[in-house]
């Protein structure tokens, strides 16, 4: 049986795998899919990690940037606007 954090990694390296030959477009567009947003945090927090260590900036970048604007619009409003 595998193991949570084997199918963490997994998921992570066949994602980074994909990403490392994307074009940018390319990229834009797979982040941005149901199937990248609904993996688990910690996979996305493995790609990120990998994306660093293997100089994929590009990619790094936009994990960063896309995960920001998903936490925002998921923020409920009435956070926004509490002191």
């Amino acid at each position: 049986m595998v193991k949570q954090e084997e199918r963490t990694e997994i998921n992570s390296e066949g994602w980074i795998n994909y990403f490392h030959d994307a074009s940018e477009p390319k990229i834009d567009e797979a982040i941005q899919i149901r199937k990248f947003q609904i993996l688990f945090s910690e996979i996305k927090e493995e790609m990120l990690s990998r994306a660093e260590e293997l100089k994929l900036n590009l990619l790094a970048e936009k994990i960063k940037k896309y995960s920001a604007e998903l936490l925002v619009s998921f923020t409920p409003v009435f956070l926004l606007f509490s002191e």
